[in-house]
């Protein structure tokens, strides 16, 4: 059995422990955080560039709009896929409200794109 001199030393004991995990955790995280910056800083910076260059194409192949909008979301029925595909292409609706692809969808787009990209290639080789 414990007794209850020894059970003030251990609880002491560990609050000691989780103090000083504490604190060696916190300034290990603070000489972290400018490396961390950098790097979702520099993700941001590849996700920000793919979202304009898709987006960009989603534009200028205005003709592809249906399709594309049929292959992101084959759930919806045509007219709603179209309808939420301008939307988003345009960045807004006919009201001004604002609407973006998602970053799933930019992903999807882009490897639409690839896949178009190589059946237009293996085309132009035959």
């Amino acid at each position: 059995m414990i007794t209850e001199t020894e059970k003030k030393a251990l609880k002491n004991r560990i609050k000691k422990l989780i103090r000083e995990a504490i604190e060696e955790n916190y300034y290990f995280e603070k000489s972290d955080e400018p490396n961390r910056k950098t790097t979702d800083e520099k993700n941001n910076n590849k996700n920000g560039q793919l979202r304009r260059e898709i987006e960009d194409w989603v534009r200028s192949e205005y003709q592809l709009n249906s399709t594309l909008a049929y292959h992101l979301w084959p759930e919806k029925d045509e007219d709603t896929a179209r309808s939420l595909f301008a939307k988003k292409a345009n960045g807004e609706d006919a009201d001004g409200n604002g609407y973006s692809f998602s970053d799933a969808e930019i992903v999807k787009l882009a490897n639409i794109r690839t896949q178009l990209n190589e059946s237009k290639r293996k085309k132009r080789m035959k």
